[in-house]
């Protein structure tokens, strides 16, 4: 028997926060069973739902021995693309066209740095700035119509066709390796993609539905409508948030104008991926195994307001994914993989300032470990 003192420190660290966890958030659970007590005849289904919860979870663990953990990450994936392709087909086709193009230029970025294009979620992210710059500078000439943002996403395509080996390898990369983990069919990385399967419903209701949040229905949405109809990117006396800055809000626009709503709503969940992406990466660049690295993206990208903010179409989720890939461009160099990541730390951060201004907090801790790599 293993005594107190010979107890790892995370464990104990892991349990105290699920204690501490419970403690907080106790009163805020009985004041939603008592909300629910009030609902009716609904109140029966809402006590149905741990029990539906545990069965859907037995099933899940009975697959999985019967050895379809190989396949669980492509059915995460899968699953959210063919709903989206089902309910809503022009928008989704059109986020997919921006993001291969965005993709299509990261590759073309990072053979420029000799960054080792391997690194799929840094060559999103490269893309995504330059385009963000593309799109910036196209607004504040006037040219916000549906030719011009044909133009911009044909021509990465084009490109693309030079890279399509690569692509197609990149992007197949990660059900490679799933498959290949046989630590992945243990029972924790199965516990982390039955609560992530969970979540990504939510976040499908709430991507595929109107949005009502307060924010968006305020200013993001009113701008990049004012900006794809006057065809112009300038700041509007009326909405003062029009005077911050407007990275995603010109991704939106383009969305916006060649699939509609829908289309606009996709861009943050868009990031979100990335951000959840960029953070598994950054685990396992710090020492973390895979399946430690999983679970952490899980434990983030559940966190309430995180997958709330990640889920509508706001802009956190893209400055969050922008600073995370700063400090992992920062590591990448600390390691002695050459200046090029420098370069991409500092465009990262810059990126991230032109996404939303409180950038600023993030950017005081990363402004000093590269101010360390100036001194060196």
């Amino acid at each position: 028997m293993l005594k107190p003192t010979q107890l790892s420190w995370k464990p104990i660290l892991a349990l105290a926060w699920l204690a501490l966890g419970l403690l907080l958030s106790a009163k805020p659970l009985f004041q939603l069973v008592w909300f629910f007590r009030n609902t009716g005849p609904l109140f029966p289904v809402v006590q149905a739902l741990p029990i539906l919860l545990l069965g859907g979870a037995l099933i899940h663990f009975k697959l999985r021995a019967r050895g379809w953990w190989c396949h669980e990450l492509k059915i995460l994936v899968a699953t959210p693309l063919a709903v989206c392709l089902l309910a809503e087909p022009r928008a989704t086709m059109v986020v997919a066209v921006i993001a291969l193009a965005a993709f299509s230029l990261g590759l073309t970025v990072a053979g420029r740095l000799s960054i080792e294009e391997s690194e799929a979620p840094i060559v999103f992210l490269l893309g995504f700035g330059f385009l963000i710059m593309v799109l910036a500078a196209v607004g504040s000439l006037g040219l916000f119509y549906p030719w011009v943002f044909m133009v911009i996403l044909i021509a990465p395509l084009v490109i693309l066709i030079r890279f399509r080996q690569l692509a197609l390898t990149l992007l197949k990369a990660p059900f490679r390796t799933w498959e290949a983990a046989p630590e992945m069919a243990s029972a924790i990385p199965g516990l982390a993609i039955f609560f992530a399967s969970l979540f990504t419903l939510c976040t499908l209701l709430v991507m595929l539905t109107p949005v009502i949040a307060f924010d968006v229905v305020s200013y993001h949405f009113p701008l990049i409508e004012l900006y794809t109809q006057s065809h112009l990117l300038r700041p509007d006396s009326a909405i003062r948030e029009s005077f911050y800055p407007q990275g995603v809000e010109v991704l939106m626009s383009m969305a916006l104008s060649l699939g509609g709503r829908a289309a606009a709503q996709m861009i943050s969940p868009l990031f979100f991926v990335l951000f959840l992406w960029m953070v598994f990466r950054t685990a396992r660049d710090c020492g973390e195994c895979r399946v430690i690295a999983i679970l952490g993206v899980v434990v983030a990208g559940t966190l309430p307001f995180i997958h709330w903010t990640g889920s509508v179409p706001k802009n956190d989720m893209a400055m969050a994914a922008f600073q995370l890939a700063s400090l992992y461009a920062f590591l990448q160099w600390m390691k002695g993989r050459g200046f090029p990541w420098i370069i991409a730390s500092v465009f990262f951060l810059g990126q991230s300032f032109g996404v939303k201004h409180i950038a600023l907090f993030g950017a005081v801790p990363i402004g000093m470990m590269l101010a360390y790599a100036v001194t060196r």
